[in-house]
C-alpha cells in the first residue's frame, strides 16, 4: 500500500531511483495492493507528479493518480486521506 501525497517527483528523469520497480512491471503489479499519489491542482510539485504517472502509465504499472483542487498544503492532504484510508 503507497499513498504518497503531494510527493516530490523533481528529479530530471522519472525513472531515476525506481529501476528496480519499472525492471519488473509484472512482480511490481502483484506486490502492490494499492498505488495511489494525490495532489493539489495548483500544488508546485504538479509536474513532477504528472510525469512519474504518465511514466507508470507508459510501463504498464497498475497506478491511481488523483488531482484535486488546492495547492501544497495541509486542507488538501487532509481531505485526501480522509478518502483513502477506507481503502
Amino acid at each position: 500500500w503507497i499513498v504518497p501525497l503531494a510527493a516530490a517527483f523533481v528529479e530530471q528523469d522519472p525513472a531515476t531511483g525506481f529501476e528496480r520497480v519499472l525492471a519488473d512491471v509484472a512482480g511490481t503489479n502483484r506486490r502492490l495492493r494499492m498505488l495511489r499519489f494525490l495532489i493539489g491542482k495548483d500544488d508546485f510539485l504538479l509536474p513532477g507528479n504528472r510525469t512519474f504517472a504518465a511514466l507508470l502509465a507508459d510501463r504498464g504499472v497498475r497506478h491511481e493518480f488523483v488531482i484535486e483542487d488546492g495547492r501544497h498544503e495541509w486542507r488538501v492532504w487532509r481531505r485526501q486521506l480522509h478518502d483513502v484510508l477506507p481503502l
